[in-house]
């Protein structure tokens, strides 16, 4: 009861709070751009076990689940680095010849720009939502307000 409202990926369900989309987000393979690894556009499941990937713990498990299908399996990977956080990933990608798995909202500015590229894998969507989770009843007006500044902010960021 301390908190008034959060931010998290998806909605865990718990029937004692409210969960407002704030946005939809995908986990992208990405590549330097003046890479050798930019000159793929679409891979196969299975071509992700030639690629040295950089990756946090979360998209890897995430990659893993999406693999399995595909007969693929987690110490088939070539992880060149596993990191956490974006802000290393980000770093260690643009000076590396690797690619990695990424929010694309946390690369859309590097994307648009041209320094990395996407490179898609068929067959393979790996979408999340990011949500606003509150308690249910009444809310604080200062949250509304962060909610609409937020979007109204998002908005105008794409």
């Amino acid at each position: 009861g301390r908190l008034d409202m959060g931010m998290v990926e998806s909605s865990c369900g718990n029937p004692h709070l409210r969960y407002t989309l704030f946005l939809r987000d995908e986990w992208v393979l990405v590549a330097p751009a003046a890479g050798r690894w930019a000159l793929l556009d679409v891979i196969m499941p299975a071509d992700l076990i030639s690629l040295p990937l950089v990756v946090g713990r979360e998209e890897l498990e995430i990659l893993v689940g999406q693999l399995v299908e595909y007969g693929v399996e987690k110490s088939q990977l070539k992880v060149a680095m596993l990191l956490d956080g974006i802000e290393g990933i980000k770093r260690y990608i643009k000076q590396a010849d690797c690619v990695a798995l990424v929010s694309r909202q946390a690369v859309s500015d590097e994307i648009n720009s041209g320094v990395l590229k996407v490179i898609d894998i068929e067959g393979i969507a790996m979408n999340r939502n990011i949500v606003f989770v509150r308690r249910h009843g009444e809310v604080a007006e200062l949250s509304k307000d962060f909610i609409d500044y937020m979007r109204e902010w998002y908005k105008a960021s794409i």
